[in-house]
């Protein structure tokens, strides 16, 4: 029986739907995972930059640095965020 179900699946009519979705549904989830692991990596060096740069006089080198870690954790998190908010197309190639 599970193999009658299983073929009927495969030629679903709405089987290109469904395979869309389930690209988006594990495109979320793996830029809800790099999201995950850039702030884990910024928590566990948190430390490590408030002394070697937070505490320290400010120089091109140190904003520079600044600037890029900040903008890759700004930039994945508004991307993840509009990915949620802006609905998807109906239309399906």
């Amino acid at each position: 029986m599970c193999l009658a179900i299983r073929s009927e699946l495969s030629v679903a009519p709405n089987s290109g739907f469904v395979s869309f979705m389930s690209l988006a549904v594990l495109d979320n989830l793996m830029g809800i995972g790099a999201v995950t692991l850039l702030v884990y990596e910024h928590i566990i060096n948190l430390d490590k930059e408030i002394q070697y740069v937070w505490l320290r006089k400010k120089t091109g080198a140190a904003v520079l640095y600044l600037i890029i870690r900040y903008m890759a954790l700004f930039t994945l998190v508004i991307l993840e965020v509009i990915s949620y908010v802006v609905p998807m197309s109906d239309a399906v190639s």
